[in-house]
C-alpha cells in the first residue's frame, strides 16, 4: 500500500461529544414505529372498521417490526362497548317453525341455558319414577279397561245391526290375529280357513282381546 494514502490513528479516531447528543431528537418511546407512516395509517384505519367481512394482512421481512406495530396499534385502540343484552332462541311449542326470542342482561343467557338443562334432567327422573308407581299403573289399567269395555259394547251393537240386515261378522282363523269379515248370514256358520284368502273382502276388523295391562304401552 502507498504510504501517501495511509491514515494515522488520530485521523481515523471518531468520538461524539455527549453535549452534542442533546440536540438529536430521539423518540420518547423505544417501541415507537419509525419510518412506516403509510403502514401505520392503514393499520389504524383497518382496526377501526367494525363491519363484518374485513381482515388485515401484514406482510414483510422477518425482523422488520410487524408484530410490534400490530401490538402497539391494538393497545392504543379505545375500549369497545360490549353487547347491551344476550339473545336466546327457545323452542316454540305452538309454532315450532318460529322459535321464540328471549332477551337477558349481558352474560346471563348461559346461566339460563344451564338452568333449563338441569330442569329437563330432573323431569326425566321424576317422570320415570311416577310412571313406575303403583298409583299410575292402577289408574292406567282403569282407563284402558274402560276404553276396552266401551269398544266391545259398540262392536256388539254393530254386530246386532248386521244380524238384523242379514249379515254376520265371521272370525277368520289366523296365527297372528283374528279378523272378522262380513258375509251373508246363510254362509256365516263356520270359521274361514286362511287358505282361502284370495276371495276375502278387504274390510277386516277385530274385537280387542287380552287384559288392559297386556295391551297398555309403558314408557
Amino acid at each position: 500500500m502507498n504510504d501517501a494514502n495511509r491514515l494515522g490513528p488520530h485521523e481515523v479516531a471518531f468520538a461524539i461529544d455527549p453535549e452534542q447528543l442533546k440536540d438529536i431528537p430521539f423518540p420518547e418511546d423505544d417501541e415507537q414505529i419509525i419510518g412506516q407512516p403509510r403502514a401505520v395509517k392503514a393499520l389504524q384505519m383497518g382496526t377501526f372498521i367494525r363491519a363484518k367481512g374485513f381482515n388485515l394482512v401484514v406482510s414483510g421481512i422477518p425482523g422488520t417490526g410487524r408484530h410490534t406495530a400490530i401490538r402497539r396499534i391494538l393497545e392504543e385502540l379505545p375500549p369497545t362497548k360490549g353487547p347491551d343484552r344476550d339473545i336466546a332462541f327457545v323452542y316454540n311449542f305452538l309454532r315450532p317453525e318460529v322459535p321464540m326470542v328471549l332477551y337477558f342482561p349481558p352474560g346471563t343467557a348461559r346461566r339460563f341455558k344451564q338452568l333449563i338443562h338441569d330442569l329437563v334432567e330432573k323431569l326425566k327422573v321424576l317422570i320415570k319414577a311416577r310412571l313406575s308407581s303403583e298409583v299410575y299403573k292402577n289408574r292406567r289399567d282403569r282407563l284402558v279397561s274402560g276404553i276396552e269395555k266401551e269398544e266391545n259394547h259398540r262392536l256388539a251393537e254393530f254386530e246386532a245391526q248386521l244380524a238384523a240386515q242379514g249379515f254376520a261378522a265371521v272370525r277368520v282363523e289366523d296365527e297372528a290375529s283374528c279378523p272378522r269379515i262380513l258375509f251373508p248370514s246363510s254362509t256365516a256358520k263356520q270359521p274361514i280357513s286362511t287358505s282361502s284368502r284370495a276371495w276375502w273382502p278387504r274390510v277386516p276388523w277385530r274385537r280387542r282381546s287380552g287384559t288392559a295391562a297386556e295391551r297398555s304401552t309403558t314408557v
